[in-house]
């Protein structure tokens, strides 16, 4: 009868016996895998003197029949037997051949797989809903490899950032501004925020002006870097917190919202360009300073005062005395 196992490097005699003396096990691999050579690494009791060798035999028939491989490597704890290679999927027992063969465990072969992965998917909708943005894509491991099959590829090659709505947006447009306090004061904090349409809160700029002024003002104030995308969408625009945006002069102020250019590359402000103007002002009240009056006032009542506790310890006094 022919052996459904490939021979493997030579076969040596079966030399019936009894069993091994002492504990030998097999150390690795977990499994074997059909068609790809693996090392079979068996725990030793003591050093093993003279030849031995390994059978692989399909579990149950009997180490008679298995293909046999010759000693790599030996040390005092292990034996070691390179490229056992089996052909067919199934159970098979592990023979170690001295003077005699035993079976000293089982290995199951298994088909190896190669990493499978899922299609490309969009992780999330597009940054930005017009004028060039980017979207995530991942692609998702279906399954790990076993044995020698292919390898998975690393996180970074399972990600890609891929281009979207990349028509221009249209022109931007303003609803309402509103400024925190209603009437800020001269050196203190403010905050603003601006509702409207098509805003690209990293592209596009906003400016405060003296009232009257055009946007493109030598004296206008770029104050777009108090403005953080991250509190900001298409929709809403918020800019600056009391301990950051700080106007120091009194007067009126214009506000202006510069649309960035349709490329998205530049933002112009320019007379008769694409900046937008919003017809909104707000006025900065010069900090108060100290009432002359209320503290004449506060220098008589103090005054007052004392003369009521003088009168009332002299009261006082008199009832003492009589």
């Amino acid at each position: 009868m022919r052996s459904s196992i490939a021979p493997l490097v030579w076969i040596v005699p079966y030399v019936l016996g009894s069993e091994l003396q002492g504990d030998f096990h097999v150390v690795e691999p977990a499994a074997l895998y059909i068609g790809h050579p693996s090392q079979v690494v068996l725990a030793s009791p003591a050093e093993v003197s003279g030849d031995a060798s390994l059978r692989v035999a399909p579990a149950g028939v009997g180490c008679a029949i298995g293909a046999a491989n010759s000693v790599g490597t030996r040390n005092s704890t292990h034996l070691t037997f390179p490229r056992i290679l089996v052909q067919m999927v199934g159970r098979y027992d592990i023979c170690l051949c001295l003077q005699q063969c035993s079976v000293v465990g089982h290995l199951t072969a298994e088909a190896s797989r190669d990493c499978a992965l899922g299609p490309w998917e969009p992780q999330g909708p597009c940054d930005r809903p017009c004028g060039g943005g980017t979207v995530s894509w991942v692609r998702k491991i279906q399954h790990q490899p076993t044995g020698p099959g292919a390898a998975c590829p690393v996180a970074s090659l399972l990600l890609r950032e891929l281009p979207c709505n990349p028509a221009p947006c249209p022109p931007l447009e303003v609803g309402a501004v509103q400024v925190v306090p209603e009437t800020p004061t001269a050196g203190q904090g403010l905050q603003m925020v601006i509702t409207g349409l098509y805003f690209e809160a990293d592209r596009d700029a906003l400016r405060v002006v003296p009232d009257g002024q055009p946007c493109s003002s030598g004296d206008a104030e770029d104050i777009t870097a108090f403005c953080k995308p991250w509190f900001s969408n298409s929709t809403y625009w918020r800019c600056g917190h009391p301990e950051e945006l700080v106007v120091a002069s009194a007067g009126k102020y214009g506000v202006c919202v510069c649309d960035a250019k349709s490329d998205g590359t530049e933002v112009d402000c320019s007379v008769g360009s694409s900046f937008r103007a919003v017809p909104f002002t707000f006025e900065v009240v010069p900090e108060p300073e100290p009432s002359k009056l209320g503290f004449i006032a506060m220098v008589t009542g103090a005054a007052v005062g004392g003369l009521c506790a003088l009168a009332f310890c002299w009261g006082c006094c008199v009832r003492q005395t009589k």
